[in-house]
């Protein structure tokens, strides 16, 4: 409790001084702020070149600011140290029965919230001139929702593009004017924004969703390792790599050609579902389901209650989900019965939308056909699959 007291005490006298000359606080923001609004207007239509992850720079920018003002500021976390010194000030405190240690964890930890507040500063600045963070805290594959018949094999897979806009929230809710995958985040994340998402999914297909389940990246790569891998013939050619599952991990890699199957492990797997080089948000959500299907038909009870071990360390620290415990054992059952020549497919894509939002161009759903193609997909799939809007995955994969 010393040690904590003292500490407390020389950030305040740390504060005290930074205030005594808000010069300071003025040059700590100055530069940050003349890199994020020089250069995200200097270079606006650079992501148009494709390999940013986004369309808008800014959105780029914005992190990589942050970390950099982070890194400038600890390179001068000494210097008051360093004035202290010369002024004997250190001296007088080694004469006062305040702890060593909080003589130099006070200037760490006040370096940690200086930038901390920086930070804070620079994404409120960022998120008004235009920067987006859609997914919050979590890195989304894609919105997928799974319709699963009891006793028939049959299922649906409906891929829902992450960048919709004025989707309802609930069935006479007000339109969500952001991007559908920025809900989760605006909603303040866990339980809550994922329950947000899946009532906004449910609105907009005109079902019930009785479950959610969020896997964040370093989830899916351990699910697959666990799973025992899963088998892919592949049907485009994929040299890419993507963003990683981790931070201070290598950046996944993949190198595949059409016509072969592999068996994808881990990152590998999330490099094949994650990569969009040479193709669009919609070729690769294709892919994904595609993965999906595979990946529950290829499903083996023994074995995941073989590995269960690893299933179970994986679900509890990276997969979020409202599923009842007592419910799993049946789910699993089901998923492990899905035939892929009788499970649906079915992006909605350039189809599908009324028009396009006039503040960031984001698709506007249609609604009506939208909901039309589900209803069908659930109760008369043999009907939709002749009109050429759905494919079998088996078709499709």
């Amino acid at each position: 409790m010393k040690l904590l007291s003292d500490t407390w005490f020389l950030i305040a006298r740390q504060a005290r001084n930074l205030l005594r000359e808000p010069i300071w606080i003025a040059l700590l923001l100055i530069q940050p702020m003349v890199w994020l609004v020089l250069y995200s207007q200097l270079f606006t239509k650079l992501p148009t070149l494709g390999g940013f992850g986004t369309t808008s720079y800014i959105t780029f920018l914005m992190p990589g600011i942050v970390v950099m003002n982070a890194f400038f500021g600890a390179t001068w976390s000494g210097m008051s140290m360093i004035d202290d010194l010369d002024r004997k000030v250190v001296e007088r405190f080694l004469a006062t029965p305040a702890s060593r240690l909080a003589i130099v964890l006070s200037q760490i930890v006040r370096s940690a919230i200086t930038a901390a507040i920086q930070a804070v500063i620079i994404l409120v600045v960022a998120l008004v001139l235009g920067a987006r963070v859609h997914s919050g805290f979590v890195g989304w594959l894609t919105i997928i929702l799974a319709a699963v018949q009891h006793g028939t094999g049959r299922a649906a897979a409906f891929g829902v593009p992450r960048n919709l806009a004025q989707v309802p929230l609930g069935p006479k809710g007000t339109p969500f004017k952001e991007p559908i995958n920025a809900l989760y985040g605006r909603s303040g994340g866990g339980e809550t924004g994922a329950r947000n998402l899946k009532q906004a999914v449910s609105a907009l297909l005109g079902v019930r969703v009785d479950y959610y389940a969020l896997v964040n990246l370093v989830g899916f790569a351990d699910l697959v390792d666990a799973l025992g891998g899963v088998e892919i013939l592949v049907k485009e050619r994929l040299h890419d790599e993507v963003t990683r599952a981790a931070w201070g991990e290598p950046k996944p890699k993949i190198d595949v050609v059409p016509g072969h199957t592999y068996r994808f492990y881990g990152r590998e797997a999330l490099a094949y579902v994650r990569s969009r080089k040479d193709s669009s948000d919609y070729t690769r959500m294709a892919r994904q389901r595609c993965f999906l299907s595979a990946m529950a038909d290829q499903l083996d009870p023994v074995r995941a209650i073989r590995n269960f071990g690893s299933l179970a360390k994986t679900i509890e620290s990276n997969v979020h989900t409202d599923i009842p415990l007592n419910r799993l054992p049946s789910l699993v059952r089901l998923v492990s019965s899905v035939d892929s020549r009788k499970t649906l497919t079915v992006t909605f894509g350039f189809d599908y939308f009324f028009g396009r939002q006039k503040s960031g161009n984001y698709p506007v759903p249609a609604l009506g056909r939208i909901r039309s193609t589900v209803r069908r997909a659930i109760l008369t799939p043999e009907l939709l699959e002749q009109t050429g809007k759905a494919k079998t995955a088996t078709q499709a994969c």
